[in-house]
């Protein structure tokens, strides 16, 4: 049996003769050479496709087909080809990660997740552009490897059709693996290309994808019609600096937290009086809404009342309200 690089390199070989000849045969249509020269290469390709995956199952290592399509027959830029292959990368490893520990705010990727689903360069074939990729496998009997599940949850994300589904992969995954989705299916979206994902062992492909361009916009809109609003009460002390009565907006800065902008009950400043760099107890509402076509969410609040403060620590709730402390310390506060 031959090295899987050997075979890496053959593959190379006949994917460059294969590109050779249908350019040949796009420009001289039906000259029986070409044509059996096409045929002869398409052969030796399956013979070494299997002979691959059955290396790569006794090597331990997995094979992933991805291929990029135009329907206008052309052929994707590679700045999109570049940024859609490292995005495919951070879907592949923050879904694994979700999949693997759970669903987190904020996840952060440690080496071991890195290492288990780094994608590596085999070689590329025709067929608008397409990408061989390999990675170490992680088979285990009887059941699906934590990569199986990361692929097979990549899929089903991609079958979505409504954005309760979508609210749904967040609240098991996390918003971020969602976010990773959008910022890939975006790459395809503005290349124009849809995409055919396969991911193969040796006798068959064992997961795959296939989505075309159309397909592909509509699960970008559902991606980005879909939020999950949160809405706390924060009862903190801390010191008035702005006031606008007009429009109904308010500055306050806390010791031991973020000041906070944003907008006010229209009774403050008008029904009761006021005073700049005085110090108060402030019950505002937070809201934080999950907008899965951004990077990060958007936080809005709104200032309820204001009091003046009765003991308590500057920038922190209450006596009464402190099961509410922890997420007031949170990173986007």
């Amino acid at each position: 049996m031959r090295a899987l690089e050997d075979l890496i390199e053959l593959m190379q070989g006949t994917e460059a003769a294969i590109a050779r000849l249908e350019t040949a045969a796009h420009s001289h249509p039906g000259l029986p050479s070409v044509r059996a020269g096409l045929e002869s290469w398409y052969k030796r390709r399956q013979n070494l496709q299997a002979e691959l995956a059955a290396v790569a199952h006794e090597s331990w290592v997995e094979v992933c087909r991805y291929r990029h399509f135009r329907e206008d027959g052309g052929r994707p830029g590679m700045a999109s080809l570049a940024s859609a292959l490292l995005h495919f990368q951070d879907l592949l490893t923050f879904v694994y990660d979700a999949v693997v520990r759970g669903p987190r705010k904020q996840p952060k990727i440690t080496p071991d997740v890195v290492q288990a689903t780094e994608l590596g360069f085999a070689y590329s074939y025709s067929g608008s552009v397409g990408f061989a990729l390999t990675l170490p496998s992680q088979r285990v009997l009887l059941e699906q490897s934590d990569l199986d599940r990361a692929m097979a949850t990549i899929v089903q994300m991609a079958q979505s059709q409504t954005s309760d589904q979508i609210a749904e992969f967040a609240r098991k995954l996390g918003p971020t693996p969602i976010r990773k989705m959008y910022r890939w299916l975006d790459d395809h979206v503005r290349a124009g290309s849809g995409t055919d994902i396969r991911w193969m062992n040796h006798e068959s492909d064992r997961t795959t994808l296939f989505m075309q361009t159309d397909e592909l916009e509509r699960l970008q809109r559902v991606i980005k019609e879909t939020s999950e609003p949160y809405v706390e009460q924060l009862v903190m002390t801390g010191q008035l600096v702005g006031a606008d009565v007009s429009s109904h907006t308010f500055h306050m800065e806390f010791e031991r937290a973020k000041s906070i902008k944003g907008k006010m009950a229209e009774r403050i400043g008008i029904a009761s009086t006021v005073q700049l760099r005085q110090r108060y107890t402030a019950t505002i509402i937070r809201t934080t809404v999950e907008n899965y076509s951004l990077d990060a969410d958007e936080v809005s609040y709104h200032l309820v009342s204001l009091d003046s403060p009765v003991g308590g620590i500057e920038g922190t709730p209450d006596g009464e309200h402190e099961a509410l402390m922890p997420s007031l310390f949170e990173a986007d506060l």
